[in-house]
């Protein structure tokens, strides 16, 4: 949405005051869009400017995740042999009723939605 807002310029691009003609209530001005206050503000900080979890490739790689289950995921997609190897828990996941394979086990969730017949199969 294009308040015509810029940031003040705060460090990393973090939130900023603007004038209060300007500010929405509610939200807080962060990285050139408005975030609303709470739980949204709370995840935009977390995945954006409070990164804690570098990769073990880090000098080669530059990944540094929020949390320990996206740095996981993160092995499996880029590092797999290292992920094999340490034992990494993977996140892929598959249908126990049909057998599909999914990269991601939260994908199975919104695989049976889609199919009552999967959800039928496993007495949900």
């Amino acid at each position: 949405m294009g308040y015509g807002m810029q940031s003040n310029g705060g460090e990393g691009g973090q939130s900023g005051s603007n004038s209060s003609d300007d500010e929405m209530a509610g939200h807080e001005w962060c990285c050139n869009k408005w975030h609303k206050k709470g739980r949204d503000l709370n995840r935009h900080n977390t995945s954006i400017h409070n990164h804690r979890f570098p990769c073990v490739f880090y000098e080669t790689c530059g990944e540094v995740s929020a949390d320990n289950k996206a740095l996981n995921r993160h092995y499996w997609v880029h590092h797999k042999r290292y992920a094999r190897e340490n034992k990494i828990p993977s996140s892929e996941g598959e249908c126990e009723a049909c057998g599909k394979k999914f990269g991601r086990k939260d994908r199975i969730n919104r695989h049976l939605k889609r199919f009552p017949a999967c959800r039928e199969k496993l007495g949900l």
